[in-house]
């Protein structure tokens, strides 16, 4: 899923940046329960923190609206 997201990303239009953030609410589930259920590895951890820590969400929704911009405006 962490490849499926990072292929969204850099897509100018807020359609793609909405199904990115519900892909990463999606993958988020999996992740809580191998959590509390004490299920991941600490190699895995590390995988899924570092997968984690490369998400910018903020710059990603300015990128999109930059993209809406002229299609909404005409310009």
């Amino acid at each position: 899923m962490f490849r499926l997201l990072e292929s969204m990303r850099g897509e100018p239009i807020l359609i793609s940046h909405l199904v990115r953030a519900a892909s990463l609410f999606i993958t988020l589930g999996p992740v809580w329960e191998g959590l509390a259920d004490r299920q991941w590895a600490e190699p895995d951890l590390r995988v899924i923190e570092s997968e984690l820590s490369k998400l910018n969400f903020p710059a990603d929704y300015e990128l999109a609206m930059r993209g809406e911009r002229p299609a909404t405006c005409g310009r």
